[in-house]
C-alpha cells in the first residue's frame, strides 16, 4: 500500500516560509478542500500542509503567490507529527507535499485589481504587417482513407497475426475450481 494524497484547494491564509540551514525553505499553510454530502450540503475540511522547497528560484515565485485565496494543488505524504507539550502528547495530521502547484494566484488578481486602466487613446496603434497571400496547402503527410502511396504499396506483406491463445478450459495446465 502507498501513502499518498493529492489535494486542491484554497489557502486559508497566507503561506508561512522559513529558510532552512541547508537552503531549503520550508513553506507551511492551511489548505482548504470542500465537499459536498447529503443535501447538497458543503463541508470544508483543513489539512495543514509543509513544503520544503529546495530551488531559490521556485521559492521566490511561491513567497509571491502563496497568499490568502490562492488554489494550490498538492501531493505527498500524509504523516501524524506527535510532540510533547506541558506533560501531554500532542498529535497533529499533516500532509508533507512533494509536489506544489499553484493554480490561481489571490496576488495576481489583486495586482490585476489596482493596475490602473490605460485609456485607448494613450494606447500605441497596433503594428499591422502585411501578410503573405496563402501558398497552395502542404502535402497531407498520410494517404486519406482508401488511398496508398508509394511506400504502402513497395512494403513487404506483413506476417500474420498470431492465433489467440486457448480458452482456460482447453488449456491441458489449467486447473478448475470443479477439480479442487
Amino acid at each position: 500500500m502507498y501513502n499518498f494524497s493529492t489535494l486542491v484547494g484554497h489557502l486559508g491564509g497566507d503561506a508561512t516560509a522559513n529558510v532552512l540551514d541547508n537552503g531549503t525553505t520550508l513553506f507551511t499553510f492551511g489548505l482548504a478542500t470542500d465537499s459536498y454530502v447529503g443535501d447538497g450540503k458543503k463541508e470544508t475540511e483543513w489539512h495543514s500542509i509543509k513544503y520544503f522547497c529546495r530551488s531559490e528560484n521556485y521559492a521566490n515565485f511561491l513567497r509571491k503567490s502563496l497568499k490568502k485565496g490562492s488554489i494550490v494543488l498538492v501531493a505527498g505524504e500524509s504523516r501524524t507529527d506527535k510532540w510533547m507539550e506541558e506533560g501531554l502528547e500532542q498529535r497533529a495530521k499533516r500532509l508533507y507535499a512533494d509536489v506544489t502547484k499553484v493554480i490561481h494566484s489571490a496576488q495576481l488578481d489583486d495586482r490585476q485589481d489596482k493596475a490602473a486602466p490605460t485609456p485607448s487613446s494613450e494606447r500605441a496603434p497596433a503594428a499591422s504587417t502585411p501578410r503573405p497571400a496563402p501558398s497552395a496547402p502542404p502535402a497531407a503527410p498520410y494517404p486519406s482513407v482508401g488511398q496508398t502511396n508509394q511506400a504502402q504499396r513497395t512494403a513487404a506483406p506483413r506476417p500474420a497475426p498470431a492465433p489467440p491463445p486457448a480458452p482456460p478450459s482447453q488449456d491441458p495446465d489449467f486447473v478448475g475450481l470443479s477439480t479442487w
